[in-house]
């Protein structure tokens, strides 16, 4: 849990307790979508869940939104960051192997799990070693109505304007027929 004001933040852990003979397990951590607006930590339960039924650990997270605390998406982005180093902090009781972390997320939480990989970040000692993105808002500069939200510092928050050599493995679904992450962001 995570203590924002007035309430604790959840991670919710699917999988096998503790280590599975001996071994630290691999793990994915899930974020929501719901466009920084909304959600719900269950949002990726079904992928958690499929996951858990195969030897791994998944942990869906829960963050504050605009419409449960007020907060704009660079807030969202500070609880992203507090999962995951909680996520690796407590590794061994969660019984995973925080070498082979992976995030992930749809939407807005897409961004959320690319961001905590490529944006510059001092509180995440190691980058996650995979992604896991459904429809991901990577490029988040190209919408006055994404600007707005960050209030006009969408560029630095902005997946897309990290893009470096050697990056963690990303596995991106995404349609072509969205009209609310644009597929080209994606292939760009």
């Amino acid at each position: 849990k995570k203590t924002s004001p007035g309430e604790s933040l959840i991670l919710k852990r699917y999988g096998p307790s503790g280590h599975a003979g001996g071994t630290a397990l691999p793990c994915a951590v899930f974020f929501f979508g719901g466009g920084w607006n909304g959600g719900y930590i269950e949002h990726f339960a079904p992928q958690a869940e499929y996951l858990a039924q195969r030897g791994m650990v998944a942990i869906c997270a829960q963050y504050r939104t605009l419409n449960s605390h007020s907060v704009p998406p660079n807030v969202c982005l500070v609880d992203a960051k507090s999962a995951i180093r909680y996520v690796k902090a407590n590794a061994e009781s969660l019984g995973i192997d925080p070498q082979r972390l992976a995030v992930g997320g749809g939407s807005a939480g897409g961004h959320l799990a690319a961001s905590v990989t490529l944006l510059p970040n001092k509180s995440i000692t190691q980058a996650p070693a995979g992604m896991l993105l459904f429809n991901p808002a990577v490029d988040i500069g190209r919408s006055t109505r994404i600007q707005e939200m960050f209030r006009n510092q969408a560029e630095q928050y902005s997946p897309i304007e990290y893009v470096r050599p050697s990056l963690p493995g990303a596995w991106i679904v995404h349609g072509n027929a969205d009209e609310i992450v644009p597929y080209s962001t994606v292939v760009d």
